[in-house]
């Protein structure tokens, strides 16, 4: 987990992203679809009959932040939502994405050639596997259309930061981007795949989580602090309102995690940290529990898995409850990147007035 501390109060759920907006000057930037021709167009205004709007704040130099909110419009294809809204997040962003990658990505293979090398077979041996079950099973299982949106997002994200608009995919190079959002899943990868030079492990005692009852029961607080290295200080503050479905079939609702504030990065589509606020009333925080145990790397395994940051997403998006945030995690659980995850359900906490203010009671 990494850089975030806050203590927040679900009462002002998503405000987290949106008061420090107007400190400075935001950019905005909207996508259109053509369907007929399969066209996604930018435009730096909001456009009628958008697909995907956004708009960010770089403050980084007053504040340590910078600020992105995402909102699609549910009355469009699922895959079309996904790839535009990380289109227009690749475009409004695409300045940061680049430092950030300059600061943790470019030189990462620098003297790794042969870990790099492994790597990539890796990476590539699991997204064949992810593909596979995508084509198999999207139409049907819900888990494998979100994952698929995962990967249409990235895809629309790196498309935007080149500057280019192409179409959602699920193939993907998995030394672009990607390299960014597994970060966490490499703390492991490294000492799996024998790279010369390994970070320490993560949950070396350098992170925290507190969820806290006030007194008299008056509210439920949730807080993290994270430490990492100087080369992750790069921040933004996202809230994505992306108003996809379920699954695939007719009449599927619309996810009960459509809407979610969290800590993250430039070029990450997941907070990494973890720090999350929920539209379906739930928080979910962690703090890493890193492997020393060798022995333990032998039951790793490319094919037969989904990478931590992307069961992370799905489970925020389909979960309503702890009990089935924890079993969607669980699904094609690859053993990197292993956390002491605690999602807070704000729907059992039911608040009412008292003589001196306001009380809370759990249930």
């Amino acid at each position: 987990m990494f850089g975030f501390y806050t203590m927040i109060q679900i009462s002002v759920f998503f405000a987290i992203v949106i008061p420090v907006l107007s400190a400075g000057v935001s950019q905005n930037a909207s996508v259109t679809w053509d369907s007929g021709a399969g066209i996604f167009t930018v435009h730096r205004f909001k456009a009628d009959k958008y697909v995907a709007y956004a708009t960010f704040t770089d403050e980084i130099f007053l504040t340590g932040w910078s600020y992105l909110e995402v909102s699609t419009n549910e009355k469009y294809p699922d895959s079309v939502q996904a790839y535009a809204a990380g289109l227009v997040e690749g475009v409004l962003t695409a300045d940061l994405i680049k430092k950030n990658w300059n600061n943790q990505g470019k030189m990462y293979c620098k003297g790794e050639t042969s870990y790099c090398q492994r790597l990539k077979n890796f990476l590539q041996i699991n997204l064949d596997f992810i593909n596979f079950n995508i084509a198999k099973s999207r139409k049907y299982v819900p888990y494998w259309h979100q994952v698929a949106l995962v990967l249409e997002q990235l895809s629309g994200l790196e498309d935007g930061y080149k500057n280019i608009s192409g179409s959602p995919r699920t193939q993907i190079d998995v030394m672009d981007l990607m390299l960014l959002n597994i970060f966490g899943d490499l703390e492991d990868l490294e000492a799996i795949l024998n790279r010369t030079v390994t970070r320490h492990p993560l949950g070396s005692g350098s992170c925290s989580a507190l969820i806290k009852v006030l007194p008299n029961n008056k509210d439920l607080y949730v807080a993290q602090d994270t430490w990492s290295s100087y080369n992750t200080m790069l921040r933004t503050l996202k809230k994505y309102n992306i108003s996809v479905h379920t699954g695939m079939q007719r009449g599927s609702p619309v996810v009960p995690g459509r809407a979610v504030a969290f800590s993250s990065q430039p070029g990450l589509i997941f907070s990494g940290d973890d720090f999350y606020l929920i539209s379906s009333g739930l928080a979910a925080v962690e703090t890493t529990v890193g492997n020393n145990n060798v022995s333990l790397w032998k039951y790793i395994k490319a094919k037969g898995a989904v990478l931590e940051w992307i069961r992370n997403i799905v489970s925020n998006r389909l979960a309503k409850d702890g009990e089935e945030w924890t079993k969607v995690f669980e699904l094609y659980n690859s053993g990197t990147y292993n956390n002491q995850w605690m999602v807070v359900n704000y729907k059992k906490i039911h608040y009412r007035r008292t003589s001196s203010g306001w009380a809370s009671l759990g249930t």
